[in-house]
């Protein structure tokens, strides 16, 4: 049995800083119930029957890359730039922690379960981390060891730090730290109980996972504490992953950080802003997998004494769509609409916290605004006042057909508050651009579009005479086009003259359709994600050697040209590799608000069905 390779990458990642249910995980989530109430945030993944065919496809793609010999490419480069002497000795190093490293059965280390979680801890380590693993039966002690050996050949390194060994009950602690010195606080714990295995930060969370591995006082670990127990009630029962974020814990405890670390003002300054924007309680997903389905259930509360500040006001308090396909045409490959953030509002935030929480704030906003007054430009005149910023974005297939094909049609649309100055702006935009390249002897033809509504224009670059993009506001929508038979068909659509996406079968099968208003929905077609990532690598390597090419044979130059040769040379062999990734077929997303608390997002990514498989939600096309 696997873990999905993705979750583990989504684990390692962090290190880097009206469905009911019943308020418990089902029984194969375990490691929640070692982790600390206290932690803030929690990403926790299972093994799951249905996934097994995914993470195939992901095992493929990884012994293809081992067969290119990329590691191998990657030490001669390396060593091409070291003398012999120091060539010996670095491979001796690479000999020994390859050994060392392959020791551990990492499968069969993240067999069962995966737990990564945080916690803000105590100055001068402002975070702890834990990470937990349910390995394959029978594989705990040998894998233990192997990875006390890699602390171990971590401590030989340095002169104080050593590796301590000990025994609490049947857990098994190795510990990683700076012999004698109570300032150094951080350390690596590695602790291992049957087939679960931990790793963590401190040795005050290490002592807290192990009290709740050996079953004491229950009551204090993740997975029984009330607030978890309340977020997972608002999403669907969780099939293989769960994460909770607690940012209302986190604000509060990074408040507390700050007003013992930052002197006075700076402290009551951070306190401030974190106040104006911290206006989200928690944010809990679930995951399941149906068929070539992956779907993800979110939701976000925000604080009830929070919910109408100004920070939330500029991040849900925008006018939602009525509906997701509005402008969208049937025959659309992807689109998106997003309300976005209202950024003359944060702006205008920023402003107000500036003057008045900050020593000097009102003159340093004189000084900034007599700098923008000598330029010419005032943010709030020149676009906050007219730009709103909701978008719609359209993929559309080429409306014409060139013998150098081209990858379609896009359709741009931003809304703004004033559609007459939008006009003047879009105007004098032009004007400039205009005598600009007339100023450098080329021209720009700017003529009426043909379009029903009245004051397009469309643009031709001589030097660029097969692009002709459309531009002009209709209603309190700034639109961008490539084409004007684009904008049609998106017009005609609104005007409910034709289909939208909603009538596209593949669309019924892959997307999803939310009744009402939304925040955000989007619909991304992945079936060719790995050709063109492989294509671009392709054209990486072509391109850039062209570009080597161009550097001069100087001894000064020498080794940079030899390194960008061979990364380049790397990058061509990663292209087979990235074509492998073919088995996507679509993401869909979409987002809405309850006008009260509660931000909801449901997501799917779907991929492909083996070939010749029955599968009646098989990719298509319309």
């Amino acid at each position: 049995m696997r873990i999905a390779l993705r979750h583990i990458g989504l684990s390692v990642l962090a290190l880097l800083p009206t469905l009911a249910f019943a308020g418990t995980l089902p029984k194969q989530f375990t490691l929640g119930n070692y982790v600390p109430k206290d932690s803030w945030m929690v990403m926790h993944f299972v093994d799951h029957p249905d996934r097994a065919w995914i993470e195939a496809q992901w095992v493929e793609v990884f012994d293809m890359l081992k067969q290119t010999g990329i590691e191998r490419d990657i030490t001669k480069l390396a060593f091409s730039f070291m003398e012999e002497d120091q060539r010996d000795m670095v491979q001796a190093l690479v000999d020994q922690w390859t050994k060392t490293v392959e020791a551990v059965a990492w499968g069969d280390l993240v067999n069962q379960e995966i737990l990564y979680a945080q916690r803000v801890g105590e100055l001068p380590q402002p975070y702890d981390y834990i990470f937990l693993a349910r390995g394959k039966p029978g594989t705990g002690k040998a894998n233990a060891e192997a990875l006390a050996n890699i602390l171990k050949q971590l401590a030989a390194l340095g002169e104080k730090v050593a590796v301590t060994e000990s025994q609490d009950g049947s857990i098994r602690r190795w510990s990683l730290a700076v012999a004698g010195d109570s300032d150094v606080p951080f350390s690596v714990e590695l602790m291992q109980k049957g087939d679960v295995i931990s790793l963590t930060s401190s040795a005050q969370s290490a002592s807290i996972v192990a009290s709740l591995m050996n079953g004491k006082a229950p009551e204090s670990s993740f997975a029984a504490s009330p607030r978890f127990a309340e977020a997972i009630g608002h999403v669907k029962t969780p099939e293989h992953g769960v994460t909770f974020l607690d940012w209302s814990m986190f604000l509060s405890r990074l408040k507390e950080q700050v007003g013992g670390m930052a002197p006075g003002d700076a402290a009551k300054l951070i306190s401030s802003v974190i106040d104006e924007v911290g206006f989200t309680d928690y944010a809990i997903s679930s995951m399941e997998t149906d068929g070539r389905r992956e779907l993800t259930h979110e939701v976000t509360r925000l604080l009830p004494a929070k919910k109408n500040c100004r920070m939330a006001n500029c991040c849900v308090g925008r006018r939602s769509f009525k509906r997701f396909d509005s402008f969208v045409p049937i025959d659309a490959k992807s689109f998106s609409v997003d309300t976005s953030i209202d950024i003359g509002g944060v702006y205008s935030l920023i402003l107000d916290i500036v003057e008045t929480k900050m020593p000097g704030g009102k003159e340093a906003i004189a000084k900034f605004d007599d700098k923008m007054a000598q330029v010419g430009f005032d943010p709030q005149r020149d676009v906050f006042s007219w730009w709103s910023g909701e978008t719609v974005s359209v993929d559309l297939p080429a409306s014409v057909v060139t013998p150098f094909g081209g990858g379609g049609d896009s359709v741009k649309m931003f809304r703004v508050k004033d559609s007459e100055l939008a006009s003047k702006k879009i105007d004098a935009a032009l004007t400039f651009v205009t005598g600009m390249l007339q100023g450098m002897g080329q021209g720009l033809v700017v003529t009426p579009a043909d379009l029903p509504t009245k004051g397009f224009k469309q643009i031709m670059y001589p030097m660029m005479p097969m692009l002709k993009p459309v531009i002009g506001v209709r209603g309190d929508w700034l639109v961008v086009a490539t084409s004007t038979e684009a904008l049609k068909k998106c017009f005609a659509v609104e005007a409910g003259e034709a289909s939208s996406i909603a009538q596209n079968e593949r669309f019924k099968r892959e997307g999803l359709v939310h009744d009402g208003p939304v925040l955000g929905a989007s619909f991304t077609d992945k079936s060719k994600f790995g050709e063109e990532m492989g294509s671009a690598a392709a054209m990486m390597g072509m391109f850039g050697g062209m570009a080597t090419a161009m550097i001069p044979n100087e001894p000064g130059a020498k080794p940079v040209k030899k390194l960008v040769q061979g990364v380049l040379g790397i990058v061509m062999k990663l292209a087979p590799v990235l074509q492998k990734i073919d088995f996507y077929s679509s993401e869909a997303k979409v987002k809405s608000y309850d006008g009260e608390l509660l931000i909801r997002t449901e997501s799917v990514v779907t991929y492909k069905s083996p070939e010749g498989a029955d599968d009646t939600r098989r990719a298509g096309t319309n």
